[in-house]
């Protein structure tokens, strides 16, 4: 089901939730959740960040989520003045209904498949924490996949100090179900807060959404 991915209206707002940033951003998420499609406007998206440009708009960024999990690319971000919203856009999906979400693999096993198919664990000879944490990272997400949605590990991993390689492996089965590179520019490489790597994402084995 297409879903819009900007809705713009002013919303008189009754200050139920409260009177805060956070409180008035979700107020006017449920008043756009009908057009959306969201049943549970507030359990299916999680506030990640509320900032403020030179301008002095506030804006509101929110995560999809399904069970307390990620839906992996789906956002929207809020936008007004703090007291008063009036725009929304991003790119998420119609409420999501997925009865379990519970992993039959763990998280460092589905690593353990990554590594493997890229060849075996990284390893170092010198001393490379200069650069950032290299080791690889497991998150469980919603994966948006072949038009329906899939438990899977978003797995980001590295073949050598500039090839970073994300990973996404069906949680239940094993099944690598995407995988690309990002590439990182060395000299100015940073990860976690502060991120600044190209990502160029390329097919490699497996159908990209």
């Amino acid at each position: 089901r297409k879903v819009p991915t900007y809705i713009e209206g002013s919303l008189k707002s009754t200050g139920k939730r409260g009177l805060t940033t956070e409180n008035l951003a979700l107020e006017y998420l449920d008043a756009a959740a009908p057009l959306m499609q969201i049943k549970e406007p507030t359990q299916e998206f999680k506030i990640k960040s509320i900032e403020q440009d030179a301008l002095e708009m506030t804006h509101v960024r929110l995560q999809q989520m399904v069970k307390g999990l990620p839906v992996y690319g789906a956002e929207i971000i809020i936008h007004g003045d703090g007291q008063n919203f009036d725009f929304l856009n991003g790119t998420y999906f119609p409420t999501i209904e997925m009865e379990n979400v519970t992993p039959v693999y763990e998280s460092h096993q589905t690593i353990s498949i990554a590594e493997t198919d890229l060849g075996g664990a990284v390893k170092y000879e010198n001393e490379v924490s200069n650069v950032g944490d290299l080791t690889p990272k497991s998150n469980l997400v919603i994966y948006p996949h072949n038009d329906k949605f899939t438990l899977a590990y978003h797995i980001t991993m590295y073949k050598n100090l500039v090839d970073r390689w994300e990973y996404f492996i069906d949680a239940n089965t094993g099944e690598v179900i995407n995988k690309y590179t990002s590439i990182c520019k060395f000299h100015n490489h940073k990860h976690g807060k502060g991120e600044q790597c190209n990502s160029l994402k390329q097919e490699a084995g497996s159908t990209s959404e």
